[in-house]
């Protein structure tokens, strides 16, 4: 049995509701966040495969089908983000940086309530392990138990969770919440702001440069029988770091100083 991130409380069940309310508003707004650094990283992979083609390097860009279809660079974000999260739920295909979201499976045992946390974000569980009220209660019998946790407790825990999980009745059978409440609407203002943090033009010029050289390297025929750990030693190696400072030139003639709203709302 393994039993992961999981939770037990001693609360009424309107305490328990209020303490869920409460971590659902954060999970949302941790969603906002979340889902505003997809948004600049697909932003960056955009100017990446723009860049890439004028320097003949063919490179598709996570956009292209929105951008064909005359939306904005800020509609395409929208809409690339929210197909992906369909994707999830038709497929039932999880794309963790495309899944944001999050349940809770609620146990009544006695006098407390059981809770086990579900959500591809480690974002969402870090923030229901700063509230006290929750306190971890995780088990698993394939592996020694934390030392922080004493054989006795543990012992106990296995119990509870061999009676929690071979209840049949409906009412002691545990119940679902889902607490992520869906994409929201983009916020160009903060999408400008994290994405202008996020990805500097020093850090945009640095991981372009290098995925640049990578493509030359994979069309040089003196490299394609190459090892990958030999690709990886020469990028470190000083001769790799002319060929970086040449691209770097070429870079900076095509890349954007800093993101403007403007900018991002252009068809």
């Amino acid at each position: 049995m393994k039993i992961y991130n999981s939770f037990k409380i001693t609360a009424t069940m309107g305490e328990l509701h209020e303490l869920l309310n409460e971590f659902q508003e954060l999970v949302n707004d941790a969603a906002v966040e979340i889902t505003h650094e997809r948004y600049s990283d697909l932003l960056a992979a955009h100017e990446y495969s723009t860049i890439a083609r004028k320097l003949s390097i063919e490179h598709s860009s996570p956009l292209q089908n929105y951008l064909k279809g005359g939306f904005s660079i800020l509609t395409g974000l929208y809409y690339k983000i929210w197909d992906a999260e369909q994707k999830n739920k038709k497929t039932g295909l999880s794309l963790p940086q495309f899944d944001f979201t999050c349940d809770v499976v609620i146990y009544p045992y006695q006098n407390q309530f059981l809770l086990k946390f579900f959500s591809s974000q480690r974002r969402y569980l870090d923030i229901l392990r700063t509230n006290s009220r929750f306190q971890e209660y995780d088990y698993w019998d394939d592996t020694s138990k934390p030392p922080h946790i004493s054989q006795e407790e543990w012992e106990h825990r296995s119990i509870v969770w061999n009676e929690v999980n071979q209840n049949i009745t409906w009412a002691q059978s545990g119940y679902t919440r889902e607490l992520y409440t869906g994409l929201k609407p983009l916020m160009p203002n903060k999408l400008k702001e994290i994405v202008n943090q996020r990805y500097s033009v020093n850090q945009r010029v640095e991981m372009f440069s290098k995925n640049i050289l990578e493509h030359r390297l994979a069309e040089d025929t003196n490299w394609q029988n190459k090892k990958p750990f030999e690709l990886i030693q020469y990028i470190k190696s000083p001769n790799a770091q002319i060929a970086l400072d040449q691209i770097k030139v070429e870079i900076k003639k095509h890349l954007v100083e800093k993101y403007t709203i403007e900018m991002l709302s252009d068809n």
